[in-house]
C-alpha cells in the first residue's frame, strides 16, 4: 500500500496535514459551542417559564389589588353618605332638644296658670257649659252676674291653656320618641363609621402590603427578563459561532477534499506507472523468450503484440 507522504510533495502532505488537523479542531469547538448554546437555551427556556409564572402572578396580584382599592372607594362612598346623615340627624336631634326645652318652659308656664289642683279639660268644659247655663237662666243682681261672667273668662283662659298644655304634651311626647328614634339611628351611624374607618385602615395595611408586593414582583421579574435576555444574547451569540464554525468546517473539507482528490489521482497514476514498469519488464522476458525461439503462451504473445515489439 502506497503511502500518502510518498505520494505527495511535502509542502502538499504537511498542508494537508495542517487542513485534518484544523478540521478536527474545529469540529470539536462546533461541537462544544453547539453543547453551550443547547444549555443557554435551556436556561432561556426556564426563564423564560420563570418570567410567564412571574408575569401571570403580578396580573392576579394587580388584579386582586384593583379589586380592593374598588372596594375601598365603594366604602369610602358609603362612609360618606353616613357622616351626611349623621350630621343630619345632630342637626335634627340639636332642633328637638331646643324645641322640647321650649315646650317645657310654656308648659311650665301654663301650669302656674292652671295651678297644681288643675281639672281635666272635659271636666273645665263641663264646669263652664254648668255657669254658663245657670248664667243666662237665672235671674242674676249685678254683683252676681259679675261674678259669674269673671268665673266664666277664668273658665275660659284655664280650658285653653289645660287645651294647649295637653298639645304641648302630646308634642314633648312625640318629640322624644323621635328623639329616641334619632338618637338610635344616630348611634348606630357613628358605631358603623366607626367600624368602616377600623376597615379602612384594614384595607390601607393590605393594600400597601399588595403594593409592595407587586413593586418585590415587578422588581423580580425585570431581574429575570434582563437575565433571560443576557442569556438569550450569549444562546445567540454561541449559534452565531456554531454556524461559522460549520461553514468554516465545509470550506477545509471541501478543501481538503481537493487534496484527497488530487491525492487519489495521484495513486491512481503511480499505481498506473507501476503496473506499466511491471508490463515492460514482464515484456522483456517474453521477448527474450522470443529471440531465443521459445514457445510462447497466447497471452505472453498478446503482451508483445500491445507494446508493439512484433
Amino acid at each position: 500500500m502506497i503511502a500518502d507522504k510518498d505520494i505527495l510533495s511535502e509542502p502538499e502532505y504537511r498542508k494537508l496535514n495542517e487542513l485534518r488537523e484544523k478540521f478536527r479542531t474545529i469540529q470539536e469547538e462546533a461541537l462544544k459551542a453547539q453543547s453551550e448554546r443547547d444549555e443557554l437555551n435551556n436556561i432561556v427556556r426556564e426563564l423564560s417559564l420563570n418570567v410567564r409564572e412571574k408575569r401571570e402572578e403580578l396580573r392576579e396580584l394587580r388584579s386582586t389589588l384593583r379589586e380592593l382599592k374598588d372596594k375601598k372607594f365603594s366604602k369610602i362612598a358609603t362612609l360618606r353618605q353616613l357622616r351626611e346623615r349623621k350630621t343630619q340627624l345632630r342637626d335634627r336631634l340639636s332642633e328637638l332638644r331646643r324645641e322640647r326645652r321650649r315646650l317645657i318652659q310654656e308648659r311650665k308656664s301654663l301650669i302656674q296658670l292652671v295651678g297644681k289642683q288643675r281639672l281635666s279639660l272635659d271636666e273645665l268644659k263641663q264646669q263652664f257649659e254648668e255657669i254658663e247655663w245657670r248664667y243666662q237662666t237665672t235671674p242674676l243682681s249685678p254683683e252676681e252676674e259679675k261674678w259669674y261672667i269673671g268665673k266664666l273668662l277664668s273658665l275660659e283662659k284655664k280650658i285653653y291653656a289645660v287645651s294647649k298644655l295637653n298639645e304641648i304634651s302630646d308634642r314633648i311626647d312625640k318629640i322624644e320618641k323621635e328623639y329616641a328614634s334619632l338618637l338610635e339611628e344616630y348611634r348606630e351611624i357613628s358605631e358603623n363609621l366607626k367600624k368602616g374607618y377600623e376597615e379602612i385602615q384594614r384595607m390601607n395595611e393590605e393594600i400597601n402590603a399588595l403594593i409592595e408586593r407587586v413593586e418585590g414582583l415587578r422588581e423580580e421579574l425585570s431581574s429575570l427578563v434582563s437575565e433571560r435576555d443576557k442569556m438569550k444574547m450569549k444562546a445567540d451569540e454561541k449559534h452565531k459561532m456554531y454556524l461559522e464554525l460549520k461553514m468554516k468546517a465545509r470550506e477545509i473539507k471541501q478543501e481538503i477534499e481537493k487534496y484527497s482528490l488530487l491525492l487519489k489521482a495521484k495513486k491512481i497514476s503511480r499505481l498506473i506507472d507501476e503496473q506499466r514498469k511491471r508490463m515492460l519488464q514482464r515484456a522483456q522476458e517474453i521477448y527474450k523468450k522470443y529471440e531465443r525461439g521459445e514457445k510462447l503462451t497466447f497471452e505472453e504473445l498478446k503482451i508483445l503484440i500491445d507494446l508493439n515489439l512484433i
